[in-house]
């Protein structure tokens, strides 16, 4: 099951190790499952993790757009 505080350790992780804050991203691209536990817990890590750095970047999901895996 997604875990929400996982994805945030995830975050702190690769944007220490790229060397850039998410302050500095203009648009994310989603996994987006299309499942409501995984979206939802994307998207609120999403935001806990942005919305205190700058807001949370314009949203994407080319994946849930072409309905491809």
């Amino acid at each position: 099951m997604p875990n929400p505080s996982g994805q945030l350790g995830s975050y702190e992780l690769a944007y220490a190790r790229a060397g850039f804050g998410p302050e500095e991203v203009d648009y994310l691209e989603c996994h987006a499952t299309g499942t409501p536990i995984g979206d939802g817990t994307e998207a609120e890590s999403v935001a806990s993790w942005f919305g205190p750095r700058g807001g949370v970047p314009p949203l994407g999901s080319v994946k849930a757009t072409s309905g491809t895996c």
